[in-house]
């Protein structure tokens, strides 16, 4: 008699995969913390994939300060295995971007491994961005979503993403900086990669260090990796590490202009340090920022009920979650334009947020609205 299938890898408790290839996903999941709406911008989904069943969110302000609102993508993070438009925190994050940086907000969904390993999340990201086109071209004959009218500017989009969403914004930067998908009439104006989820089989010295009690320690980080790269790959895999041995080089790309904010206390944070570096010395139209003492991320931690609930509490998942801004040191940050093209945002001595709600909005929130709203 054959032994009962066991768990072989567990993310959080919330993705299981067991002995005989089978996984299991939890979708009864306690999140230590509620919405965050005070009313100020409202929200409605969109299908924008009817192969995957893939949904969008969009969100606006509920009295828009002005004619046409600039477009920001969010992409969600979770290490390509976790997450969702749907969780609260990242629901709560872009209800505050609409509202406060007057923007209309496009949060997608993207298939996760390991059921679905990459690239399957870089096309449903490219994807979205190719839906907004083609509501783009709609809109000129007054068809497509009533919100992407007349009241929206399709020649100010940027792309914001958070972990394995900062890792997306990374790669759409790459392929629309290659002309593939031409996304005419839209215009993509820049790029913001929070703690972008990149890889590496050569530890860094922040990975080899890093305080394996952190909620996302090296262990986790690995096992993402090992869950959501194409089957017989490692973390060198071009998806991601974007300086692999085989990944392409970026040299003769023209990427857009791109800011990278780390944590002082990220695991990733000298990988993405050294990524900022190798653009840089590109000469390539960037910022790096590491916010001192601090984590950036989606400052909740799931819990699954029942079993999960017991095995997250060994991997010390705490249900302290806070979306206010907290005291920290940070560096004043600037994205100062080059040769007229740049992402100017600006930190300003303010609360380094504890979340990635406020990044955009208490951290570089001023200069950041300004150039939203005003053209190039």
């Amino acid at each position: 008699m054959g032994s009962l299938p066991h768990v072989v890898e567990d993310c959080l408790g919330i993705v299981q995969v067991f002995s005989d290839g089978s996984i299991l996903r939890s979708e009864d999941i306690n999140f230590p913390m509620e919405v965050q709406d005070d009313g100020s911008a409202v929200w409605k989904d969109c299908l924008f994939d009817e192969k995957h069943n893939l949904y969008l969110r969009l969100y606006k302000p509920r009295s828009p300060s002005a004619a046409k609102l600039p477009i920001l993508y969010f992409f969600h993070g979770g290490g390509f295995c976790v997450g969702s438009r749907t969780w609260p925190n990242c629901h709560s994050c872009c209800l505050r971007l609409a509202s406060a940086l007057q923007v209309l907000v496009v949060a997608p969904d993207y298939r996760l491994a390991p059921e679905h390993r990459l690239p399957a999340a870089l096309d449903d990201a490219l994807t979205a961005v190719k839906w907004l086109k083609n509501e783009a071209l709609l809109s000129k004959s007054g068809g497509g979503d009533e919100w992407l009218g007349d009241g929206v500017d399709f020649d100010r989009v940027f792309i914001l993403g958070d972990s394995s969403g900062g890792n997306l914004a990374h790669h759409l930067a790459v392929e629309l900086g290659r002309g593939s998908p031409d996304l005419a009439p839209v215009r993509v104006r820049g790029y913001v990669l929070m703690a972008p989820f990149f890889g590496g089989t050569v530890r860094t010295k922040s990975e080899a260090e890093g305080p394996p009690e952190q909620f996302l320690n090296l262990e986790i980080l690995d096992r993402f990796w090992r869950l959501s790269v194409p089957i017989g790959n490692s973390a060198d895999h071009p998806l991601a590490n974007p300086f692999g041995p085989s990944s392409p080089s970026l040299e003769s790309i023209e990427l857009g202009p791109i800011l990278v904010l780390v944590g002082g206390n990220e695991v990733m944070k000298d990988r993405i340090e050294e990524y900022s570096k190798r653009l840089k010395e590109m000469g390539k139209d960037m910022e790096g920022r590491v916010c001192a003492s601090a984590a950036l991320g989606t400052g909740v931690r799931p819990r699954p009920h029942g079993v999960g609930r017991a095995r997250a509490r060994r991997h010390g998942l705490s249900a302290a979650v806070c979306l206010r801004p907290r005291p920290s040191p940070c560096p004043s940050a600037a994205v100062r334009p080059t040769g007229g093209r740049g992402l100017p945002m600006h930190a300003r001595g303010r609360c380094l947020p504890s979340a990635h709600a406020l990044v955009a909005v208490a951290f570089h929130h001023d200069v950041f609205r300004q150039h939203l709203q005003n053209s190039f």
